[in-house]
């Protein structure tokens, strides 16, 4: 079952792209409700420890933590843990072409206009190029959003620029086609 579904991910990849932050969707924590809120940060940081395999971490930090985060909140949670990160408020692209070159991730604060008009919501980078962003939102774990990098940008920086990276050694790559 998680053979398949790891292949019905990579097969839904956007056209041009490898996905080169490898998240397989068994790693990827749905969004849960918390006392009536929602739980995205704490989803997408999830996420990423589960994809650079410390899933004890991802398991304790799932049942401390839920509910609504600010960038504040989630930071402080993070030191207290003594996760280590890097983090932009201000909007620094540069931050996600290193997460996504070192294919590390990150968890950004994104409102996909398309879907959540107001508010914010945390999603999870997983590939940012020249020409796109993709993001796994923890609402729709099993899909690719893929956003013309403009685009991305402009609306990343007018919701809020922040952006997380958890600084963990990013998983070996997913064999070449036709190497096991």
């Amino acid at each position: 079952m998680i053979a398949s579904l790891v292949v019905a991910a990579v097969l839904a990849a956007p056209p041009g792209s490898e996905i080169l932050i490898d998240v397989p969707p068994e790693c990827r924590q749905p969004n849960w409700e918390f006392n009536e809120q929602g739980s995205c940060v704490n989803a997408s940081v999830i996420t990423l420890l589960r994809a650079r395999g410390h899933d004890q971490i991802a398991d304790w930090w799932r049942e401390n933590h839920g509910g609504s985060e600010t960038s504040t909140s989630i930071l402080a949670k993070l030191d207290a843990a003594g996760i280590k990160y890097a983090v932009t408020r201000g909007g620094d692209v540069g931050l996600l072409e290193y997460a996504s070159r070192n294919r590390l991730g990150a968890v950004l604060f994104y409102t996909n206009r398309r879907r959540y008009p107001v508010g914010y919501h945390a999603v999870n980078l997983v590939d940012f190029n020249d020409s796109f962003a993709v993001l796994v939102d923890n609402n729709r774990p099993l899909e690719f959003d893929t956003i013309p990098r403009d685009q991305f940008i402009a609306e990343w920086l007018a919701d809020s620029g922040f952006a997380l990276v958890l600084l963990y050694p990013p998983p070996p790559p997913w064999p070449a086609a036709g190497q096991t």
